[in-house]
């Protein structure tokens, strides 16, 4: 008898694991360099060449020691840190119910709302920098980019997640697109995108705020061949950050949807779920 609960027990446990493991690996992107200026002073950068992933980083450019604060597990190899499905978090999407795969490092600057001296604040005129290898999302909602990011990492409280990203549209069209993440009303607000043009061999990707009397944050972007920068395209439409609260934090991130079982994987979990509560009730008779 002690056999057969067991059974039972294991086959429900297995079930579960059939209907809500995700694949092994999805296509990876690479980020080769990640740059945070401040007033017009540099601030931090991470070339990423010593192969120690975050959450370790360099110091930041006062010698004062940097790190980051991940989600996932990134891996940092040949002077680039790859991010994808592998070791990644499984987060609830924001303005859609399906979830995503995430891996992020954001940069643990200071958040003390005191602390206007520190960090990146509202008093401040600051940029965030990417340069990715440039490559197509490889489905709907996936994209990787940079952001600006006021969570402290309490659910739902963050409502200035400032995205600049490649990114796969609802509609299926790629583009390099800035929106607006908000936890808090639980949408997704698109200011600017122009079509992904592929072929080119990386794209930087910049976001920044120009003015301290302006809560309004800059996107632009270019590509990059041969390690020559191409022109600089600037999205017209700008989006005000600081709602609440007078600090930012910047990170780099990849996001993808968890693909939702086939009609073939629920048919065989509806047979073995019936099957097992069978023996089960066999079991308990």
């Amino acid at each position: 008898m002690k056999t057969l609960l067991r059974s039972c027990v294991v086959g429900l446990a297995f079930l579960g694991i059939l209907y809500q493991s995700p694949p092994a690996e999805g296509a990876p992107f690479f980020i080769d360099q990640f740059t945070v200026v401040k007033n017009g002073v540099l601030l931090f950068t991470d070339p990423f060449d010593d192969g120690v992933p975050p959450p370790s980083a360099p110091n930041f450019e006062n010698g004062n020691a940097a790190s980051y604060t991940v989600g996932g597990t990134p891996n940092e190899a040949g002077g680039r840190v790859r991010l994808d499905t592998v070791g990644a978090d499984i987060v609830p999407g924001i303005g859609v119910a399906i979830p995503f795969f995430l891996e992020r490092a954001i940069l643990a600057t200071n958040f003390d709302q005191n602390n206007l001296q520190l960090g990146l604040k509202n008093d401040d005129t600051f940029s965030m920098t990417a340069i990715y290898d440039l490559a197509v999302p490889g489905q709907i909602r996936e994209f990787y980019g940079i952001r600006f990011n006021d969570s402290l990492g309490v659910p739902d409280t963050a409502d200035d997640l400032l995205h600049l990203a490649v990114r796969r549209g609802a509609d299926g069209v790629d583009r390099v697109e800035f929106f607006r993440l908000d936890d808090v009303l639980n949408t997704f607000e698109a200011f600017a995108g122009a079509p992904l043009e592929p072929g080119h061999d990386q794209i930087r990707i910049t976001l920044e705020r120009l003015d301290a009397a302006s809560d309004a944050i800059t996107a632009s972007f270019a590509y990059i061949d041969g390690g020559v920068e191409g022109a600089l395209v600037t999205f017209g439409p700008t989006a005000d950050i600081f709602h609440g609260e007078n600090f930012t934090r910047a990170d780099f991130d990849f996001f993808t949807p968890v693909p939702a079982p086939g009609p073939s994987a629920l048919l065989l979990l509806s047979l073995g779920l019936a099957g097992t509560a069978l023996v089960c009730r066999r079991f308990r008779g």
